[in-house]
């Protein structure tokens, strides 16, 4: 349920947010209504203080906000959705000043953002393994610390959300800035948030150009993720580089679109119309060129003509599908590729006039007819409801023209043959290419440019993981004889570190047992232990390492070309029945082989003989190393036979061939016997496993 309004809110005044708290400043500047050219309420501009201070708090947030368990910061961010989803009409009203957008897409603008925040709030980043032999490999994505947004003009709600949810997500504190020329959605939506979120951790600064190149240049912020033209794009890029931030460039597009000729004419006309002038044109991802087969060209051209002819522009309350271009910056520039156009005798197949009726930046949308290659209209983004055709006869030729552009952002390919359309859009050298539709990209995908157009990306998993440092962990797997002595949990005997002896799981034995499967007996620890490495033929030699902890003592010897090559644990034991040492082995042998030693075996047999069995059935399904069993079990009674009383019970360990290189497996298995005795102790624990 969403909340109730906040009464603090008021939708005429407007401040910084530093802090979790309003600033005001001594210089203002006022943004203007393109639609009447008003001037609007005035926003303080942020100083080098102030960048300051918010770095210095977001910092401070950063600490507690990125160890806030993942699932609780969603918590507050669905919260900071519920308030800005209160205000969605105060939110409209206000998009429509600032923007001069026509109120159905400014409706469509506010009320997509909910989408932004459920997709982001769907998405976990989990830990990616990769193991082999050796070791585990564990990456984890962890927040970078200070973000700093600068975010643009054209679509100020959904573009600035678009960088802050994702870097809240991801634990990072974020310092935006709108643009001049449309700061008062975004400064009222940082406002809203910190009716729930702590302070510090999102921030607004309001600004005029000189506050860009205070946030980029400063040391405290990690990343500055920019939206907005090529050229300040790689100012951004080289100041950034004094700190080697990190840098994420949604820049501008050239975009083609390519119409084959099986396309349905009247159906797809209206829609490559729109994919140019979607917003009057001021769309990085907008349609930019148009190429359309030969065949078809002017059957489409007439079509589309037609339809733009019945596009409607005007202020937002006047029904109009169009708006105004947003700043007299822009507008300027707009109108000089209708100059170029002019001065060159280029044919205008629609829109010759370029100023529209109104007070505000009107501009009627144009199309051009076949301009030259080399046109301005072509090699240029005009960022305005003005576009190119060109008609085009062989495949080949049309992609290379299409591809003939520094911006590599968005393309589209029309075509009823989705084989050919699909083949054609691979090649195409763009961030995003939509096959049947005009450009629509989604939060679902990860949003990014080839070439000049940027540098990463933003939206979807991917565009996650940009608001984060990749770790990774490099766990080494411990020798065989760390495998003797680990601590048993979940019948799984765990390779493992001192650390780990103590609080052992089975995803902690299944991540660093070594080697990959590991069959337990049993599932009782020792409590002492002291295992050494004899040498081939398994006899007994010096130790040359000793190490002791509170409950453990052992010795270690490792050849020194082939590693470990067999072992002996001396232990104590607990105590075990004969019957579950016959279920422990069965349960083992159906785990790993699918059979079990048939049950006269276990009823007239004694204990060293189905021990010989198992290990045998182990071998026949190729999952230990063939070896002497009887020599094995003679040095193991031999060995016994020579240890005093008072020296517990015996456990012995082959791992076979067990070489590094060769990563051939081995077996180890516990054959309890007293020191005085040969015979088996049926009091003591039996237990075993693969190498």
């Amino acid at each position: 349920m969403s909340p109730s309004k906040v009464s603090t809110i008021a939708w005429d005044t407007f401040h910084n947010i530093v802090d979790g708290k309003p600033r005001d400043g001594k210089a203002k500047h006022h943004g203007v209504n393109p639609a009447t050219g008003e001037q609007l309420w005035p926003v303080p501009i942020g100083t080098q203080q102030d960048v300051d201070d918010a770095v210095d708090a977001a910092q401070k947030a950063f600490e507690s906000w990125s160890q806030v368990p993942l699932e609780k910061r969603k918590s507050l961010i669905e919260k900071f959705k519920d308030h800005y989803m209160a205000y969605n009409d105060d939110m409209i009203d206000l998009m429509c000043q600032e923007t001069g957008k026509p109120r159905q897409f400014a409706t469509f603008e506010v009320k997509a953002a909910a989408g932004f925040f459920d997709h982001h709030l769907s998405l976990d980043i989990p830990e990616e393994r990769s193991e082999d032999d050796e070791k585990v490999m564990t990456t984890r994505y962890t927040p970078l610390g200070v973000v700093g947004a600068i975010c643009p003009w054209n679509f100020p709600i959904i573009l600035s959300l678009g960088k802050i949810i994702p870097a809240l997500l991801t634990g990072n504190s974020i310092i935006v800035k709108p643009s001049p020329y449309t700061p008062y959605t975004t400064l009222k939506i940082v406002e809203l948030a910190q009716e729930v979120l702590p302070p510090g951790v999102l921030q607004a600064l309001g600004g005029d150009d000189k506050l860009g190149p205070m946030l980029t240049q400063h040391p405290g912020i990690a990343k500055i993720s920019f939206t907005g033209s090529i050229a300040t794009g790689k100012k951004i890029m080289a100041a950034c580089a004094s700190t080697l931030k990190r840098v994420t460039l949604e820049l501008g597009g050239n975009d083609a679109s390519i119409i084959l000729p099986d396309v349905d004419v009247k159906k797809i006309a209206p829609e490559i119309v729109m994919g140019a002038f979607q917003n009057s044109g001021q769309v990085c991802v907008a349609t930019k060129r148009i190429y359309i087969h030969q065949d078809i060209y002017q059957e489409m051209l007439n079509e589309m003509v037609n339809f733009t002819k019945s596009i409607k522009v005007g202020s937002p309350d006047s029904g109009a599908l169009l708006g105004p271009i947003q700043n007299q910056m822009q507008y300027e520039k707009v109108k000089e590729f209708f100059a170029d156009t002019k001065k060159n005798n280029y044919n205008f197949a629609v829109g010759e006039s370029e100023v529209a009726p109104g007070k505000g930046f009107f501009v009627q949308p144009t199309i051009i007819d076949n301009p030259p290659n080399d046109s301005r209209i072509i090699t240029e983004e005009p960022f305005g409801p003005i576009v190119p055709t060109q008609p085009w006869s062989d495949e080949e030729e049309v992609i290379k023209r299409a591809n003939n552009t520094n911006a590599g952002l968005g393309a589209c390919v029309w075509g009823k043959d989705i084989e050919r359309a699909e083949r054609i859009g691979k090649r195409l050298q763009a961030g995003s290419v939509f096959i049947n539709s005009w450009e629509k990209p989604t939060p679902q995908a990860f949003f990014g440019g080839h070439k000049e157009s940027g540098i990463g990306g933003e939206w979807g998993k991917e565009g996650l993981k940009a608001y984060c440092n990749a770790h990774v962990m490099h766990t080494y797997k411990q020798n065989v004889v760390d495998n003797m002595i680990g601590h048993s949990s979940s019948n799984i005997y765990l390779s493992a570190t001192k650390e780990d002896y103590q609080e052992s799981d089975l995803d902690q034995a299944q991540r660093y047992r070594r080697p990959q499967k590991t069959w337990l007996i049993s599932v009782e620890p020792h409590k002492h232990s002291i295992p050494f490495v004899p040498r081939h033929q398994h006899e007994a030699t010096h130790f040359v390492a000793t190490k002791q902890d509170d409950e453990r003592s052992y010795l270690v010897k490792e050849h020194p070309k082939d590693g470990i090559i067999g072992a002996i644990l001396i232990a104590e034991a607990a105590h075990c029945s004969s019957e579950d040492i016959r279920q422990k082995l069965q349960e083992g042998l159906q785990t790993f082989t699918g059979s079990s030693l048939p049950s006269e075996i276990l009823e007239d047999g004694e204990s060293d003989h189905w021990i010989r069995r198992a290990i045998h059935v182990l071998q026949d399904n190729g999952l230990v190393e063939r070896f002497d069993v009887g020599e094995f079990m003679t040095f193991a009674h031999s060995y016994a036979a020579n240890r005093t009383e008072g020296d517990g019970p015996l456990s012995v360990a082959y791992p076979g061939l067990h070489k590094r290189k060769e990563r051939k497996r081995g077996f180890w298995l516990s054959y309890p016997m007293q020191a005085h005795r040969r015979e088996y102790d049926e009091e003591s624990r039996l237990y075993g496993g693969l190498m």
